[in-house]
């Protein structure tokens, strides 16, 4: 009965992930045909060898998920640990937005940059990934991972910025005012065009006094809560400080 009970299990999750591929739309890295399991995780934590039957298996990332990180298994079967695997594709690669310290692309991060503690990237000018600190106006001690501003499987938020806790809508080729954020295009693997300013516009679809701003200073406010006005609880849409890999 328990066996029967796996296999009907695994294969409602088969069939959802299968039926996910299929009908959602193509957006951001991460999300709907652009989700690859073998980009993060591998089944056992086992890789004989590459795709293509050849050997030895990398163990630096490469851009097709062909590879397997040392020091493992670890939880969630995820080739490294949390922050060490998103910075493995998104520090110093050109294949994938480079988020940490000094940038390996030809585009303006219109978001900066995490710090790296080198200068010019000195870790008191911005955020730090796995320290124990306080935001400065929050009032809660966290050790930021990647994943608490993030969803690491995707969602139809800008950027998969957390859309369950604060959403951030987004449209793509025509602007709709009534949407947080404007990508004029959106092409897979485009990073200078994809991330570049000039394809990105912020609008204010709820730029009043009640609505405090636009989703993104929302977002923000999470974290650093006293910076958004006086209402120190008012209309606080909180970041998921609690989850520390997924």
């Amino acid at each position: 009965m328990r066996m029967a009970t796996h296999i009907a299990t695994l294969t409602c999750i088969l069939v959802l992930s299968a039926f996910a591929a299929i009908s959602s739309i193509a957006g951001e890295y991460h999300y709907g045909q652009t989700l690859v399991c073998y980009d993060c995780h591998t089944m056992h934590f086992s890789m004989q060898h590459n795709w293509d039957g050849t050997t030895p298996v990398p163990t630096t990332p490469q851009a097709d998920g062909n590879w397997l990180g040392t020091g493992g298994p670890r939880e969630y079967l995820l080739k490294a640990s949390a922050n060490q695997l998103c910075l493995a594709c998104h520090d110093g690669k050109t294949f994938a937005p480079d988020v940490m310290g000094a940038n390996a692309n030809n585009y303006v991060r219109a978001a900066g940059a995490l710090s790296s503690g080198t200068a010019p990237y000195e870790i008191w000018k911005g955020h730090t990934l796995a320290g124990l600190v306080t935001p400065p106006g929050g009032t809660l001690s966290l050790r930021l991972q990647c994943v608490n501003c993030h969803s690491p499987h995707g969602n139809a938020s800008y950027r998969n910025l957390d859309g369950v806790i604060c959403p951030v809508t987004y449209t793509k080729g025509t602007n709709d005012l009534t949407k947080d954020v404007f990508l004029r295009s959106w092409t897979l693997g485009d990073l200078a065009n994809n991330y570049g300013v000039a394809n990105v516009d912020f609008n204010e679809p709820a730029a009043t006094a009640q609505n405090q701003g636009s989703a993104l200073s929302k977002f923000c406010k999470g974290c650093h809560t006293d910076f958004h006005g006086s209402g120190k609880f008012q209309d606080r849409c909180r970041i998921d400080c609690s989850r520390e890999i997924l």
